[in-house]
């Protein structure tokens, strides 16, 4: 794990010309860092529209004429199939829920059948291996977030050492409700976590494959279709040159970063006095108050005089984790 203190951040400057950026997303707050990601490979069920075949469609059309049964003979003289094959076929069809046996010989139309007769399609369930994506805070797994990222491959990730994943992360988003997964980007199709082996043979299908990357970007806090949401835009490191055309994720929660109390942007003001050759003595008379993306500066004498001859937006960085919260005085 990579200490905090060794990672770089950008200036103020950087983080003026960042914010201008971002102005069109309307945002209210502003954090910037290094977020760990991990990308979860796993076996899931997954429920997806299947064709209904050609031949299967005239059996239960078959059976949707000889409500409120069909015997298999009068199915297999409609169609002039042979009897043994439309037993076959009636077979494959109560076992994906389509009809079902009603007695001996004789079969009916499920609700579903009669859905799969009108779309000419039905939800099948298969077993896949697919890839997820949860963004969190290093150090601090509360804050693990399912995300979605319809183009990973394309972001500037960079090297991370290992780091822990609770499979049970992806439990949970697998087995919430189609609202939520909606509103968070989860696809609507898996409906199981397929990770304990039902045969021996099959075991390492089942296996959950955690990598973790880590990802640095600036992220905002603006207003979503539902509340607020947290915007992320990637940035270069070396450059500091911000993708800002779009965000790169999106987490609809409103608290989902943390923001600091008052003693932490204490210490940063401190610091940043300490930078200019202001006394700390100074620093510490002075009254701060946080507003949204603002830190509200209420100073006398010296420091009144410096803040005021402060060139352009004067930008600060709270915290002292891989993600921080910035903040222009005012």
């Amino acid at each position: 794990m990579t200490s905090a203190s060794s990672l770089a951040f950008p200036g103020g400057r950087t983080l003026a010309g960042w914010w201008r950026q971002l102005a069109g997303c309307h945002p209210d707050a502003f954090w910037t860092g290094y977020l760990t990601f991990h990308r979860i490979e796993a076996l899931v069920r997954a429920v997806r529209p299947h064709k209904l075949p050609s031949a299967e469609y005239l059996v239960l059309r078959a059976l949707a004429l000889h409500r409120p049964t069909a015997e298999t003979g009068a199915v297999a003289r409609l169609l002039h199939l042979a009897p043994d094959l439309v037993r076959r076929m009636l077979r494959h069809l109560v076992t994906e829920g389509l009809a079902a046996w009603s007695g001996a010989s004789a079969a009916t139309l499920t609700p579903a059948g009669g859905r799969a007769l009108e779309r000419g399609e039905y939800p099948r369930p298969h077993r896949e291996r697919r890839a997820f994506y949860f963004a969190g805070v290093e150090g601090d797994p509360a804050r693990t977030r399912y995300v979605d990222l319809p183009h990973a491959e394309r972001l500037p990730w960079l090297p991370v050492s290992e780091a822990p994943f609770e499979v049970a992360h992806l439990r949970e988003c697998v087995g919430r409700p189609e609202e939520w997964k909606r509103r968070h980007g989860f696809p609507l199709d898996v409906t199981e976590l397929l990770d304990a082996p039902d045969t021996a043979n099959h075991a390492w299908e089942h296996v959950v494959v955690a990598t973790p990357h880590r990802l640095f970007a600036a992220i905002v806090r603006a207003p979503a279709q539902q509340g607020l949401a947290f915007l992320g835009f990637p940035g270069q490191v070396r450059t500091w040159e911000l993708h800002a055309h779009q965000p790169a994720f999106t987490v609809p929660e409103e608290h989902w970063l943390p923001t600091y109390p008052p003693e932490v942007w204490r210490q940063a003001f401190v610091e940043w006095c300490e930078q200019r050759q202001i006394p700390p003595a100074q620093a510490l008379e002075a009254r701060l108050t946080v507003e949204g993306d603002q830190l509200a500066v209420e100073a006398s004498g010296p420091l009144q005089e410096r803040l005021l001859a402060a060139k352009g937006e004067t930008w600060l960085l709270a915290g002292d984790g891989p993600v921080r919260q910035a903040a222009r005085l005012r």
